[in-house]
């Protein structure tokens, strides 16, 4: 109780008092007041003596809400953000405090902490946190997947209400942006015959595969490039074939995207230069080729016991002589049947 002695109050006069109360940041509904007074006089009218003035509450709570995730995320893989809720300056206690985080369909709902529950018609996490106290925070957690697929950057925001009233609106919700990575392992194998006769057409096998990484690739392309002994002839595959550039003497094909664990496979045809007669080892007219030791038409020997690009032609004339002729590529074999090099790649280097 509160007591005043205001001493003598004169016949027709009176007198004014002031109370200030803080109201209990919890309190909800209304309070209500009373104040009495009395004197060692005779009071022949008490009911008027006290007074009862009745006030509704109301409760008052700058919620904020801070979302942060990762610097960047894996296609395929998972990420997972934060969000932290605060009673930020109140002064009433949050009452019925609701958040919620609307999913992007580039992610799928994984998991979440602090009781969060996943609305999936709506593609919503959603937490009832009850009760935040004034000056309190919480901390919650949600963990999606990022779609194979998706590219650029995917933005998730998390907002957060409640049944008091929020004098700062502004910062009631909280958005962040992630850049997304793709990351494919890539793997290229090239298959061709074992043997082939100068002069005539000799085809390739190239497979492209998705051996590992969680991302699907994309803008796969796959270049090989033809040595002075072949000449184009066709290829397949692709989104449109492959092209050829007699310039660079290159095949290059659009292979566009290639899934996770996926393959695609392209074809390709050239001739075999019909030049001199070039010795197999058995004095017949033909020309032998060797696959590597990886057994897919890696480097290996233009004919049995010759190094790559070294062959032998008969030059008939005085004396029948016999020389040899070395091969453009003398000091280095390239790796492909006859010479050719395959390359796959997509404009991420394979990550």
């Amino acid at each position: 109780a509160v007591t005043w002695n205001v001493g003598t109050v004169a016949v027709g006069g009176s007198t004014s008092l002031g109370l200030t109360a803080t109201v209990a940041a919890a309190a909800t509904g209304s309070v209500s007041n009373r104040a009495w007074v009395g004197s060692t006089s005779t009071d022949p009218v008490t009911t008027n003596d006290s007074s009862t003035v009745a006030t509704t509450l109301i409760q008052s709570a700058d919620l904020s809400v801070t979302k942060t995730g990762p610097a960047s995320a894996t296609a395929g893989g998972d990420v997972t953000y934060t969000i932290v809720v605060r009673d930020t300056a109140g002064p009433s206690d949050a009452s019925g405090v609701t958040v919620t985080d609307r999913l992007p369909t580039s992610l799928t709902y994984v998991s979440s902490t602090n009781g969060g529950s996943y609305v999936g018609g709506q593609r919503m996490v959603r937490w009832n946190l009850g009760t935040l106290a004034a000056g309190d925070s919480t901390v919650l957690a949600v963990t999606a997947t990022v779609d194979a697929a998706a590219t650029g950057s995917v933005s998730d925001t998390a907002t957060v209400v409640s049944t008091s009233t929020d004098p700062v609106s502004a910062n009631d919700s909280s958005g962040v942006t992630t850049p997304i990575i793709q990351s494919a392992d890539l793997a290229v194998t090239k298959t061709g015959p074992a043997t082939d006769t100068a002069g005539t057409q000799i085809s390739y096998t190239i497979g492209v595969s998705h051996v590992g990484g969680t991302s699907n690739a994309s803008g796969v392309t796959v270049t090989d490039t033809l040595p002075t002994s072949l000449t184009y002839v066709s290829s397949t595959g692709g989104t449109a074939g492959g092209t050829y550039d007699p310039t660079s003497r290159a095949v290059t094909w659009n292979v566009g995207t290639v899934a996770v664990g996926g393959s695609t496979s392209l074809g390709l045809t050239a001739t075999v230069a019909a030049g001199s007669d070039l010795e197999r080892g058995d004095g017949g007219g033909g020309w032998q080729h060797e696959p590597g030791a990886d057994g897919n038409g890696g480097c290996g020997r233009n004919r049995l016991g010759e190094q790559p690009g070294v062959g032998r032609q008969h030059e008939h004339g005085p004396g029948d002589h016999e020389r040899q002729l070395r091969g453009q590529h003398d000091a280095e074999p390239e790796c492909g049947p006859f010479g050719g090099e395959e390359r796959a790649g997509n404009g991420h280097g394979g990550q």
